[in-house]
């Protein structure tokens, strides 16, 4: 991650990323893969509502979604008690 924010310092203003995020936030949001975060570079700054990470949390739900119908009712609330997944 160094490495691909030194590329991208452009992107940092004043210690918070042009977009409004942190960087912590940008690399947790992402999972800190380097392909997601090219995709969220728009107009010169980070969008996490871009085209890209809009697919992933599609995937994301309909993964949860099969593994929750697949769940006997009192294992889901255990796996994911507070599990709350909705895109910023």
């Amino acid at each position: 991650m160094k490495h691909w924010w030194e590329r991208n310092k452009g992107l940092i203003d004043g210690g918070i990323v042009r977009g409004g995020y942190t960087t912590d936030e940008i690399e947790d949001f992402t999972g800190c893969i380097p392909l997601l975060l090219e995709s969220c570079v728009v107009g010169g700054k980070i969008d996490l509502h871009a085209e890209a990470i809009t697919s992933v949390w599609k995937q994301v739900a309909m993964f949860i979604s099969k593994v929750k119908e697949n769940a006997i009712g009192e294992s889901w609330e255990r796996y994911a008690p507070s599990l709350n997944l909705k895109p910023r």
